[in-house]
């Protein structure tokens, strides 16, 4: 019951004490906050609930063994929530690139068929969508100029370094979006935890893990 209790509440936070603090630090926060909340010199509709909370903490931080209970599960919970924000963060580079305008046509040329007009985009993006969705048919730690044993900070620092080496580079419109595409489709393979996992295990088994059985 204890220990259910404890994971409910911070019963650090209540006292207003550090984790370490001792039994002296707990005694004294407890006497401190009593002598505010208690409802016999407070007549604020909280002051029961706060009453119970103060009591509550020190009852627990003072049992060795509810005290051990209650700083597993909340060193537990704090990996946890650790481990979710990793897996959420999504960093994203802002590419500036200069684009060329096209140059003008010689007098009396034709004008480009719409066929002419369109360029051919290879592989993923050849039907013009350039989405951020993992690539696994690339060797996105070779773009990047780092080794698939670099961390996540590595790995940002690297596309860091990647979109300001892009910058201000005349370019046409196309090429800019290609470039862009790269990019994005790094940080998706690869920036991404669970989809840089996926990616790993490709590599290393030799094949695409998008592909059935």
């Amino acid at each position: 019951m204890a220990r259910a209790r404890a994971q409910q509440q911070d019963w650090y936070a209540v006292l207003g004490i550090e984790p370490g603090a001792g039994a002296t630090e707990v005694k004294a926060a407890h006497r401190r906050l009593a002598r505010e909340w208690h409802p016999d010199t407070n007549a604020a509709p909280e002051a029961h609930m706060r009453m119970r909370e103060i009591n509550r903490a020190r009852e627990v931080l003072l049992d060795p063994v509810a005290r051990g209970q209650f700083d597993r599960a909340r060193r537990a919970e704090a990996a946890v929530e650790a481990r979710r924000r990793t897996a959420q963060e999504t960093p994203v580079h802002t590419i500036h690139i200069r684009a060329t305008r096209p140059q003008a046509k010689p007098a009396g040329e034709p004008a480009p068929t719409d066929q002419a007009r369109q360029e051919p985009r290879p592989g993923r993006h050849s039907r013009g969508s350039y989405n951020a969705e993992p690539d696994f048919a690339r060797d996105w730690y070779a773009f990047l100029g780092v080794s698939a044993q670099a961390t996540a900070g590595e790995i940002r620092a690297a596309m860091g370094r990647k979109a300001m080496s892009m910058q201000g580079t005349p370019v046409s419109a196309v090429e800019v979006a290609r470039r862009t595409a790269e990019l994005r489709a790094a940080q998706a393979t690869i920036g991404n935890p669970a989809a840089r996992a996926a990616y790993d295990r490709a590599r290393k088994n030799g094949r695409d893990p998008r592909e059935k059985g």
